[in-house]
């Protein structure tokens, strides 16, 4: 901040706080400097004796510090001032060209709709109108560091004959204009309507003009000594956004306009001038948000993210909580360092997973599984397939489905393909799927893209619990996985599709079977470990893992 120091004496030495040295007044009186724009102590001294008590003063905005301002009518100069006035500035508006504003002694010419700048001493002051010297009005105020700009166009007398400008349709938006023969005559502020107008006797061309409203335009004749009015219907221009990308089910606000995406394809809004916030919420993704500067036509497609955690609802009530894999690449297969390597293992490799997809949290349970089959209206009640997984419930323990061949789950009238079907009328933008081997070792690692596999305690902390050896538990009792997943290792051996295997079919004559079970020791109870299977095998340690692949909009 440029600061003057005025009123003192040549050779007086000023003391603040954070200066290397004291400076001293020089001819004349006045000292300038550049300080910190912060609260700074300071003190006076003339010939060694305090002018003035230290004085904490606030440098923002502040330009002048006059002595006499601080030491008041104080007989002794060495008490504590009794007021610290700093010069601040501040700007006053819609003041007529004809007319003055002042304060504390000094005035400032109008400039109609432009704002005035005027400087003022800290504190509770007064402004004066005055026009040709005689006093028109007053307001009282107080001047802060950070005073408002102050519409005064209230305040001015206006005789009959002038042209005034009555707005219709709603509130004209801040920063509207008044426009005579082009040439701007006000500025529409904290105002909600323009000064009345001296205009000289003939036709002139009225406009209102603005950001954000629709220009008003008519020829208006006055007569010299008539009143005149004009009302400007006020018409908010409105400005189309178009968005791309968003799948059928959106909806969203912007602004005053609201919308829902009921068929693919660009989605056209339009909302007023200014700013707004762009709102949206879509199936299966996180809410969005977004900040808009709304002043001309734009397209946009909003990059809407995949929820990290949904729950799949199935037909009954019952529900698949899933978890969200990242596309990228990853790191499986069995080292040849690992210790616990088998001969089947897969050789570790890079795989690249080039869409997001989820992942079921549970094995698939007997309740998930009857649920599924049960929409399948040609199958009887239950179906085999269904009768031979559901042996072993025991009350409200949620056991896994098991005794099920990967060729019956991936079959025509197999849980794959009616669960696809119930989902292509509720969830049409996910698929069900067994996972394929990598697909499944990527969830069951628990570990982000580019990291490796998981050592031997990683391995050790989600093998079966004790008393896991003589049969399945419930699907939610294993403590989850990094990904949040339970059960990837142990319980039942859950199917999987080849790597090379078409989506949605059992290709071939061989599965294979992942994550060990009940009856699985430490080296088959490893992310690694896998075992062929045919696709008729079933087994009661074997069972299964949906996969949801998402199907992205056009």
């Amino acid at each position: 901040a440029d600061v003057s120091f005025t009123g003192f004496n040549a050779g007086d030495k000023l003391v603040i706080e954070g200066f290397g040295y004291s400076p001293q007044v020089p001819a004349g009186g006045v000292l300038r400097l550049r300080l910190n724009a912060k609260d700074t102590t300071v003190v006076a001294t003339r010939n060694g004796k305090e002018l003035f008590k230290p004085t904490k003063f606030s440098f923002r905005d502040i330009s002048e510090i006059n002595l006499q301002s601080i030491l008041g009518d104080a007989e002794h100069p060495s008490q504590p001032p009794p007021m610290v006035r700093g010069m601040v500035k501040f700007q006053v508006m819609n003041v007529p060209p004809d007319y003055e504003v002042g304060i504390g002694g000094r005035t400032w010419a109008g400039a109609g709709a432009l704002p005035v700048t005027i400087e003022a001493p800290l504190g509770s002051g007064s402004l004066e109108l005055r026009q040709n010297g005689a006093l028109k009005a007053s307001k009282s105020l107080v001047i802060g560091e950070n005073t408002p700009v102050i519409d005064l166009g209230s305040l001015v007398e206006h005789p009959p004959g002038e042209l005034v400008v009555q707005l219709e349709g709603g509130p004209a938006p801040a920063g509207a204009e008044l426009w005579v023969d082009g040439a701007r005559k006000q500025f529409l502020g904290t105002n909600t309507n323009f000064m009345p107008l001296a205009l000289p006797a003939g036709t002139h061309t009225v406009e209102v003009r603005g950001a954000g409203i629709e220009t008003t335009t008519t020829d208006l004749n006055i007569v010299e000594g008539r009143p005149a009015s004009l009302k400007a219907k006020i018409a908010l221009v409105r400005i189309e956004i178009v968005l791309t990308g968003l799948p059928v089910g959106t909806t969203g606000t912007l602004g005053d306009a609201t919308f829902s995406v009921t068929q693919s394809g660009a989605m056209r809004i339009t909302t007023t001038y200014g700013k707004h916030t762009l709102a949206i919420a879509a199936p299966l993704r996180e809410a969005y948000t977004q900040e808009l500067d709304v002043d001309a036509p734009k397209t946009m497609a909003p990059k809407l993210l995949w929820q990290s955690t949904a729950r799949i609802r199935l037909p009954g009530g019952k529900e698949i909580e899933v978890r969200r894999i990242d596309a990228g690449e990853y790191t499986v297969g069995s080292s040849a360092s690992d210790p616990l390597r088998q001969y089947s293992d897969l050789p570790q490799h890079s795989c690249l997973v080039r869409a997001p997809f989820y992942v079921a949290v549970t094995e698939l349970s007997q309740r998930q599984y009857e649920a599924i089959l049960r929409t399948d209206a040609d199958a009887g009640d239950p179906t085999p397939a269904a009768a031979r997984g559901l042996q072993a419930r025991t009350g409200d323990i949620d056991l896994p489905v098991e005794n099920v061949s990967g060729r019956e789950v991936l079959g025509p009238r197999g849980v794959v393909a009616l669960l696809n079907r119930h989902l292509s009328a509720t969830s049409p933008l996910l698929r069900a799927d067994l996972p394929t081997e990598d697909e499944w070792e990527i969830a069951c690692l628990g570990r982000p893209p580019g990291q490796n596999p998981g050592d031997a305690a990683t391995v050790a902390r989600f093998a079966p619990p004790a008393g896991s050896d003589s049969g399945t538990l419930d699907v939610s009792a294993a403590v989850p996985n990094e990904r949040g997943l339970r059960w990837m290792l142990g319980n039942v051996a859950e199917l999987a599709r080849p790597n090379n295997a078409p989506p949605g079919a059992a290709s071939g004559q061989y599965m294979v079977l992942r994550g060990g079970s009940w009856q699985s020791g430490p080296r088959g109870a490893r992310p690694q470990s896998r075992v062929d299977i045919e696709s008729d095998m079933r087994s009661p340690a074997a069972g299964l893992r949906l996969v949801f692949k998402i199907q992205e909009p056009d």
